[in-house]
């Protein structure tokens, strides 16, 4: 995945769904989630999908394509899964624009990318800033 990255050994380690850990918390409120997870973003969101419907969080996270690949996905399956749950993906627009971010386009997903995923609702509070 990184150049001059090897790895030294490995480990066991546990996981959960996002669903699962909120539903095990009680939380009654999800507003914005972190995602970093070097690649594995597709497995994140599709473990997700009784928040994206219930709390319909804002989520931040970075599209790599070629973390995505070796995890065996890609951007546009993550965007795709997003998309499913009425969300639009935006990007962060280049210095001197009006605003500050910009729509993901398809062309992007190669290119390794700081995502903001917002559900349609909540869009223009956020997508105006």
């Amino acid at each position: 995945m990184y150049e001059n990255v090897r790895l030294v050994g490995d480990a066991e380690v546990l996981m959960t769904t996002l669903d699962h850990a909120v539903g095990e918390r009680g939380l009654d409120a999800v507003d914005v989630v972190k995602i970093d997870v070097e690649g594995a973003e597709f497995a994140v969101v599709s473990g997700a999908h009784a928040i994206l419907r219930t709390f319909r969080p804002v989520l931040m996270m970075e599209l790599q394509q070629n973390s995505l690949v070796a995890q065996g996905s890609g951007s546009r399956e993550v965007v795709d899964v997003l998309s499913g749950f009425d969300y639009d993906v935006y990007c962060y627009a280049d210095r001197g624009q009006r605003h500050l971010l910009r729509r993901f386009e398809d062309g992007e997903a190669d290119v390794a990318q700081n995502v903001v995923a917002v559900p349609l609702e909540k869009q223009a509070p956020v997508v105006r800033l």
